[in-house]
């Protein structure tokens, strides 16, 4: 090894080789550095140079495959903390989901949410995985991955019995499956339905459920087939810290979306008939909302009958209007007007 070291030394800059210790199993890398250099003509230009020589040893596959899945994690959990949140639209939360976990995490990733999450209440409290109705939100998956067989978005999932694979699930606990034959035999359901959860050439497997506020919001899945590591314990941890942030931005979300359609719907419940034809006048009604973010509820002009009472007895010229404002689009906006009289 002595005299490797020695030529390697010869040449300038430093290097790095692998190196062949007798009775020894465990390959090293020889890095040789020179730490001196004396340029042509100085006075000590015959001494020797110094050298710095480290002889470590050298990575293994299984180490390399395990540095490069622990840089997938750190990069995954950096970019999950800065783009979840980011939406108060559901499908848009799915969707960015999806897309944060493939393909760098997964091959394939999948979304569910239960169906009275989409349009913004509060899923029941259920035990039971067969009572549980989702819904696939959003899909991504790695080119060259087929998933054609797998449950389109915007379909419903059928029903999964209530199995020892499912369970965790209901507990709001991750499942990790690290050969898919096992849950090809385990979750219970006939081979036709199976072809809708399970993607062909899959080998691992990780499911954890959108738990938010003590419900189940849904479930995020992710496969892999392409990506040669199968899953294991750091992966499914990463994913349920993950997820648990995913399942606060889709509660956030759907909270809102409730919050929306109370408003819109109260508010056109207020709105006059879009034409009336009085004896006196005829009238148009019109609404028109405000952009999102203006932060106002928009205005809409009536006439009423105790306005063209008043016309008529009073002999005056136009007929008399009412007006109603508010300037926030909340339900007590959408509840209270401010009514202006003109003639």
């Amino acid at each position: 090894m002595l005299g490797l070291l020695a030529r390697a030394g010869t040449e300038p800059g430093a290097a790095g080789r692998p190196l062949a210790v007798p009775a020894s199993e465990v390959p090293l890398v020889c890095t040789v550095v020179r730490l001196a250099a004396h340029a042509p003509g100085d006075s000590d230009s015959d001494a020797d140079d110094q050298w710095l020589v480290l002889v470590t040893p050298a990575e293994t596959a299984a180490e390399a495959v395990e540095r490069d899945s622990e840089r997938r994690r750190k990069g995954l959990s950096h970019a999950a903390a800065a783009s979840i949140g980011a939406s108060l639209d559901v499908t848009d939360m799915a969707r960015i989901l999806v897309n944060l976990l493939v393909p760098d995490f997964a091959d394939l990733a999948t979304v569910d949410l239960a169906e009275p999450v989409l349009v913004g209440d509060a899923p029941a409290h259920l035990d039971a995985s067969g009572d549980v109705r989702l819904r696939r939100t959003a899909a991504a998956q790695s080119p060259g991955i087929s998933a054609e067989d797998l449950l389109p978005v915007g379909e419903a999932l059928p029903p999964v019995p209530d199995t020892e694979v499912m369970r965790p699930l209901m507990a709001g606990r991750p499942v990790l499956v690290s050969d898919v034959a096992v849950l090809r035999a385990t979750l219970g359901v006939d081979p036709e339905t199976l072809r809708l959860f399970v993607p062909s050439g899959a080998h691992s497997s990780v499911a954890v459920p959108l738990y938010a506020r003590g419900l189940i919001l849904g479930c995020v899945t992710v496969w892999r087939s392409q990506l040669p590591s199968a899953f294991g314990e750091e992966d499914a941890a990463l994913l349920q810290d993950i997820a648990s942030r995913a399942a606060l931005g889709v509660d956030n979300a759907r909270r809102y979306t409730k919050e929306h359609l109370s408003v819109v719907a109260l508010q056109r419940s207020l709105l006059p008939c879009s034409a009336l034809d009085f004896a006196a006048a005829e009238t148009v009604g019109v609404y028109q909302p405000a952009g999102g973010g203006l932060g106002v509820g928009g205005d809409w002009f009536d006439v009423s009958a105790e306005c063209l009472s008043r016309q008529r007895s009073s002999k005056c010229g136009p007929a008399a209007c009412s007006r109603s404002s508010r300037t926030d689009s909340s339900r007590a906006a959408a509840a209270t007007s401010r009514r202006e009289w003109r003639d």
